[in-house]
């Protein structure tokens, strides 16, 4: 039943009709005719989906002031849009109020390359005065973020991966708690984000193929994170250069390669190289930034603590962050622990290991699924 029968006639490049003698069919599985994969890129898509829907609810209804900083970053291309200025002195910005959107005298405490906020302000309406315009960059955001997400799914598409593996790969990535809050905020977090995955696509082809095509795929996934902020062009570059250490380790390295590797790379530092000529520092330490952390420490109560050394501050960082990555949003999801989802009366090792893992998939599931029906419906 799962077979077709293909009859064998066909003529040569002599124009004669080639005929079998016996009549007989030759019979080809249904399934080798079907193209592989279609299923991954179904769900893919359907996953895009729902994503941007996600991010378009939230991006009509969050507040401004919600997570992210949006409020500085929308100062930001405000500040281009009024004076003109594609690369402002970082210490003349100001911020927006966040209710009127009208300019104060606080100042801005970002210190990030201008790059990302001058095309906004270019393409975008105007901000200053119109708080209502904030959703048009927003929407701006979300599409960054989904072409990131899409690139990092059609890294399994191009794998190709198995229906096991597909699952295995895109599900961290829809269970990413603060996903859909981070593309519907104007914040320049989402350039990173998409050229990270860009540049993540290219050289997951680039070592798999040696196609210089995929080169030039990640050395502008490297740019774009690059001219969003540092640590960008710092987790970009050095994800490209240990891909083209590896061909040249394997001996698949062209000279070219290397030349148009080292020009691209100087223009992603670029901007940090200005910096360092206008500010002495590839991250210029702004007053209103350094005001921003001590308030932040003295409400905290850190300012009243003894001073530790180095490597205490260090050791203390790494179990600080462990504990409390997750960053604080109105409706962000909380950390998914599988112990966490099992009564304290039954020991977790007691349970069998495949039994916690679908348990743990389970929970984390229902409890991200919540938070995009959240963000789609109020």
């Amino acid at each position: 039943d799962d077979a077709i029968g293909i009859f064998p006639e066909f003529i040569d490049g002599y124009g004669i009709l080639i005929l079998p003698t016996t009549g007989r069919y030759w019979h080809v599985p249904y399934r080798a005719l079907v193209p592989k994969g279609v299923g991954n890129l179904l769900v893919a898509a359907a996953i895009i989906g729902f994503f941007v829907l996600a991010c378009v609810g939230s991006a009509t209804r969050k507040d401004v002031t919600t997570g992210f900083d949006e409020p500085a970053h929308a100062s930001y291309v405000a500040q281009i849009q009024k004076t003109g200025d594609a690369w402002p002195d970082l210490t003349r910005l100001r911020l927006l109020d966040p209710h009127t959107f009208e300019f104060t005298g606080e100042p801005n405490y970002l210190n990030h390359p201008p790059l990302f906020y001058a095309l906004l302000a270019a393409i975008g309406p105007k901000l200053e005065g119109r708080p209502q315009a904030l959703l048009a960059y927003r929407l701006f955001d979300v599409a960054l973020v989904a072409a990131g997400l899409a690139a990092l799914l059609a890294l399994s598409l191009l794998a190709p991966f198995s229906r096991a593996e597909f699952y295995a790969y895109a599900m961290p990535l829809v269970w990413i708690p603060i996903l859909v809050q981070l593309g519907a905020t104007v914040t320049n977090d989402d350039l990173a984000f998409f050229g990270g995955a860009l540049a993540t696509l290219g050289v997951w082809q680039l070592v798999a193929t040696g196609r210089g095509l995929w080169l030039a795929c990640a050395l502008i996934g490297m740019v774009a994170a690059a001219w969003a902020k540092l640590t960008g062009l710092l987790l970009t570059a050095t994800m490209v250069g240990a891909a083209l250490m590896y061909l040249q380790w394997r001996g698949r390295m062209r000279l070219s390669w290397m030349m148009v590797a080292g020009a691209v790379l100087v223009l992603a530092a670029a901007p940090y190289i200005i910096f360092v000529w206008q500010y002495g520092s590839p991250t210029p330490e702004m007053p209103a930034q350094i005001a921003l952390l001590q308030d932040g420490a003295r409400a905290a109560g850190w300012t009243d603590l003894p001073r530790k050394s180095f490597p205490l501050y260090l050791a203390s960082f790494i179990v600080a962050f462990i504990a409390d990555w997750m960053p604080v949003l109105g409706r962000a999801v909380r950390p998914i622990t599988p112990c966490s989802q099992f009564p304290r009366r039954r020991s977790f090792a007691r349970w069998p290991a495949p039994r916690c893992r679908c348990a743990g998939f389970g929970c984390g599931g229902k409890r991200h699924a919540m938070s995009y029906i959240c963000d789609l419906f109020p």
